[in-house]
């Protein structure tokens, strides 16, 4: 049982190092096109939630 246990997470753990390394390696432009959307959706939320407030 042991045995099964430390392999176990030695699977968990090199599983969750690849998955880091993907995101450190990702090429900064999508990072940057990702953030890029991320901000536009913001300012068109914080539009859409003053123009609520004003109309009522």
């Amino acid at each position: 049982m042991p045995m099964r246990l430390c392999l176990s997470r030695c699977i968990v753990l090199a599983i969750t190092f690849l998955v880091l390394m993907n995101f450190y390696l990702a090429p900064k432009s999508v990072v940057a096109y990702n953030t890029k959307n991320l901000t536009t959706m913001n300012i068109m939320a914080r539009q859409d939630i003053t123009k609520s407030i004003n109309t009522n």
